[in-house]
């Protein structure tokens, strides 16, 4: 990551297309060092396969735990209705940052602040909206399973349904059908043609544990887009995005996160098929996002008093073979409300399991230059503050490349990015609204690399924020509870975009400066708003609507588009 010099090789891999705009024009590139060096890197090497490598270490590590006991360490999963209602509760100064650093948030983890949340809420003058009360204890009667586990009697609320629950002497199981139904138009110039698409999932959502021990879940899904355009034919290209089966005129795309779990004390063990983020942001984190597809991984976390550990190891797709992910992180409660993290990331390909990367405390940075200086190092450095309950700011800065001894702005080794937040409850004392406002700026190359394999992608997405090089984007946000069951919304998004993709790496052909936003800027202004319904318990309606319009689209100056988007959704958790 950190380099005195700015080597690098000279090309790269074909150019993918950018994450944001429709019609973005590809830009250019020669064939990547990973092409040119032969594909008898692909074959694989003799001896035992990196596969065999890690089915042994996840087996040791499954065996290691198997007979303790644990506390639930499964997951609440991403589209849970309470996904903004906690974080507004960590604003509110009523569960703590360190809860819910590391996601997918685990469910023990938000059991022992729910409990500390109640007992303050009830020893304490009542400071809550009368949404936030009726969203409060319907979250208590989620988790009431697990404040039960822990001994912890709280005032009655209407339990977590289940479609089939299981328990006995050695198995406890809950599994829930979910059934999503998406009604989507587009249309304007943006949108040629215009689309009209119906998506229908259906899914599983089980977990549980065995003796206590052993947990597992599972969530499944299943999705049937019908309208539109249909490929010709199925898609296995990791580099076009997660595969897609035809049948007919609908085309079906799957997804799941399965994963067996363990956890003591201080110390918990995730393994299997999944997804972790991290960063302060709600919307799109610089170092770990939590909106690309689940990999294969192997998750440790270790906590200690104001001290939170966690390390990933994962399984990347890629186009150009095979690739992982290892990451770390810590944070650290320095105060109540001042929460400060650390993280560190490194993609390597084309060869098995480096037992440098597999080392949870080892410098990543240091272990890649002792492997050669070859693979994708980053760092990160992140802080959140509530600088008064009801009122909280949040940072993080990613650090691709840093080269000390040339201009930190204009050397274009010098690769950073960075974001800046506020999240502001109640303001001018609406109760039960919240305005949310967000700055990102990524500067030119970040995510990139010299050998396509190193890419900071999975499938065709960074893994990272989704703006991608050379980019920026101001996003405000205000959202209103009218009620327990009702939440309207308003958004409004600034996004600029220089020339420059995750695929175009720097090249000696464009000198050793670098310029912000270079090229034929596309410009996209978006205005949004939502409303959210919940009519019984787990049964939602949304509705969507945004205008969208473009300038320069395709780096192409003077062309301009505009589109509208509607959405209608149906969720249902039974």
């Amino acid at each position: 990551m950190c380099r005195r010099n700015g080597r690098r090789a000279p090309l790269l891999a074909e150019e993918g297309k950018g994450p944001l705009f429709r019609g973005a024009a590809a830009a250019q590139a020669g064939p990547s060092r990973a092409t040119e060096r032969g594909k008898d890197r692909h074959r694989p090497a003799r001896g035992r396969p990196a596969c065999f490598e890690a089915s042994s270490l996840v087996l040791g590590l499954l065996l290691a735990f198997f007979g303790l006991a644990s506390a639930q360490t499964v997951e609440l999963y991403r589209d849970h209705w309470s996904f903004d209602f906690i974080q507004r509760l960590t604003t509110r100064g009523l569960l703590s940052p360190l809860e819910i650093s590391v996601g997918p948030w685990l469910r023990e983890d938000l059991a022992q602040g729910l409990a500390r949340c109640w007992e303050h809420t009830s020893r304490s003058a009542p400071f809550l909206g009368r949404a936030e009360w009726g969203l409060l204890v319907q979250l208590i009667g989620d988790f009431s399973e697990e404040l039960r586990d822990r001994g912890i009697a709280l005032p009655a609320a209407a339990a977590e349904t289940h479609l089939l629950s299981i328990t006995d002497s050695t198995l406890r199981a809950h599994i829930d059908a979910l059934l999503y139904e998406d009604v989507r138009s587009r249309r304007g110039t943006a949108y040629q043609p215009a689309e009209l698409k119906s998506l229908t999932t259906g899914g599983i959502l089980a977990r549980g544990s065995l003796s206590r021990s052993l947990w597992f879940y599972l969530d499944a899904r299943n999705t049937a887009t019908r309208g539109g355009e249909v490929p010709k034919k199925e898609r296995f290209d990791p580099g076009q995005g997660l595969p897609l089966i035809t049948s007919g005129k609908t085309v079906y795309t799957d997804q799941a996160t399965a994963y067996l779990a363990g956890r003591t004390r201080w110390f918990g063990f995730q393994a299997g098929h999944g997804s972790l983020w991290w960063g302060p942001s709600a919307r799109g984190a610089l170092t770990l996002s939590g909106n690309i597809p689940p990999f294969d991984f192997v998750r440790l976390d270790a906590k200690w008093t104001r001290f939170r550990f966690t390390y990933l190891h994962a399984g990347l797709r890629s186009p150009f073979g095979q690739k992982y992910l290892a990451a770390h992180r810590i944070d650290w409660l320095a105060r109540e409300n001042l929460l400060l993290g650390a993280s560190e990331t490194v993609v390597y390909g084309l060869r098995g399991l480096e037992w440098s990367y597999l080392n949870p405390v080892m410098p990543y940075h240091v272990a890649e230059h002792h492997l050669g200086d070859r693979d994708n190092n980053n760092l990160s450095f992140d802080f959140w503050w509530r600088a008064r309950p009801g009122l909280a700011g949040y940072g993080e800065l990613l650090i691709d490349d840093l080269t000390l001894s040339a201009s930190p702005l204009r050397y274009w080794g010098n690769k950073f990015a960075f974001l800046l937040g506020i999240h502001w409850l109640d303001p001018v004392g609406i109760r039960d609204s919240h305005i949310r406002v967000e700055y990102t700026r990524i500067e030119p190359y970040v995510y990139t690399h010299y050998d396509s394999i190193n890419r900071y992608q999975h499938y065709d997405q960074i893994i990272g924020n989704p703006l991608g090089p050379n980019a920026d984007e101001w996003f405000t946000e205000i959202s209103k509870y009218l009620g327990r069951d009702f939440r309207a919304l308003l958004w409004l998004s600034r996004i600029r975009k220089g020339e420059g993709s995750v695929a175009r790496a720097h090249t000696t052909a464009d000198g050793p400066n670098k310029s912000f936003l270079s090229g034929i800027v596309e410009k996209q202004t978006t205005v949004g708003c939502e409303v959210r319904h919940q009519i019984r318990r787990d049964l939602f309606v949304v509705l969507r609507y945004h205008q969208t319009w473009m300038v320069n689209l395709g780096h192409q100056a003077g062309r301009r588009a505009h589109g509208r988007s509607f959405v209608a959704s149906f969720r249902l958790n039974y």
